[in-house]
C-alpha cells in the first residue's frame, strides 16, 4: 500500500460508481439481484417443490401378492403398458390391484410462482413488458397501439432514472477530472477557460420520447383531407424514425 499527498487543484474523488438505486449507507448502492433477493428464494423454492410435486405425484398400484398367479407375482414389480396379470382367484370383491392416485398440487405452485413474478416486477420496477413478454390475461393496456406505447413509457422509466445515475454519478464526475487534469497541466493555452459540465443522456432520452408523442399525435390530428396537403409528411416521419433510431433514408 503506497500513500501520495493528491497534488492536484482537484480535490475530489478519482473513482467513480454508478449505482443502479443508491442508498446513504454504501457507495456502490444496490443494484436488482440485491432488490429481488427474497422474492427470488421464494421463486426457487416454489419452483423445486413444483418439480418434485411433478416427480411424485401419479398413479400408485397397491397388489394384493395373495390374488395373484405365481406368473404375476415374479414380475410385480415391473409395469408396462397392456401388461397382463394374472388371478389366481378369490372373492371378486377384493381387487388384486388396486390404484391410488396421488392428487397434485401443481396448479397452487404454479399462483405462487405467478405471484411472486408479478412481486418482483413491483420490487424491481422492471416490468415483463419490458423484455418483450406478453400483458397478462386481464391486465389492460395493450389492446391498442397508443395503449401499449403508454405502457412502453411507463415501463422505461426507472431505465430512465438509471441513465440519470450513469450522468450524475459516472459521465459528468469523469468529464470533469479530465476537464480539471487539462485545466492545470494542458500546454495548450487555448483549451482552457470556465467550463460547467452537464451530462444530458437522460435529459435526451426524455426530450426525445415526448418530441416522438408530439409528432406522433399531431399526424394524428391532421391526418384528414384537409390538413395533409398542408403538412409535410415525410419529414415528420423521418423525425419519427430517427427519434426511435431507425434509418430515416428506408
Amino acid at each position: 500500500i503506497k500513500i501520495l499527498i493528491d497534488e492536484s487543484i482537484n480535490k475530489g474523488k478519482k473513482y467513480f460508481v454508478f449505482p443502479y438505486e443508491q442508498v446513504s449507507n454504501q457507495l456502490w448502492g444496490v443494484g436488482v439481484p440485491e432488490i429481488m433477493m427474497d422474492s427470488q428464494d421464494v421463486l426457487n423454492a416454489a419452483f423445486r417443490r413444483l418439480l418434485d410435486d411433478v416427480a411424485m405425484t401419479g398413479n400408485q398400484l397397491e397388489i394384493n401378492v395373495d390374488r395373484l398367479d405365481d406368473r404375476s407375482v415374479n414380475n410385480a414389480n415391473k409395469i408396462k403398458p397392456w401388461k397382463i396379470w394374472y388371478r389366481s382367484g378369490g372373492d371378486e370383491a377384493y381387487n388384486a390391484i388396486t390404484v391410488h392416485k396421488v392428487p397434485s398440487i401443481g396448479n397452487d405452485l404454479i399462483k405462487i410462482i405467478e405471484l411472486v413474478r408479478n412481486f418482483i416486477d413491483d420490487e424491481t420496477n422492471l416490468p415483463s413488458l419490458i423484455s418483450g413478454q406478453p400483458q397478462q390475461q386481464g391486465q389492460p393496456g395493450a389492446e391498442t397501439a397508443s395503449g401499449m406505447s403508454m405502457l412502453l413509457g411507463a415501463a422505461q422509466v426507472v431505465i430512465k432514472s438509471v441513465v440519470k445515475n450513469i450522468d450524475d454519478f459516472l459521465i459528468k464526475p469523469l468529464i470533469q477530472s479530465y476537464y480539471h487534469f487539462n485545466m492545470e497541466w494542458s500546454m495548450d493555452d487555448e483549451i482552457k477557460g470556465d467550463m460547467r459540465i452537464h451530462a444530458l443522456g437522460s435529459t435526451i432520452l426524455v426530450a426525445k420520447e415526448v418530441q416522438t408523442r408530439s409528432m406522433t399525435e399531431f399526424l394524428g390530428i391532421t391526418a384528414n383531407e384537409f390538413d395533409m396537403p398542408l403538412v409535410r409528411r415525410p419529414g415528420i416521419l423521418r423525425k419519427i424514425a430517427k427519434n426511435m433510431g431507425l434509418d430515416e433514408d428506408d
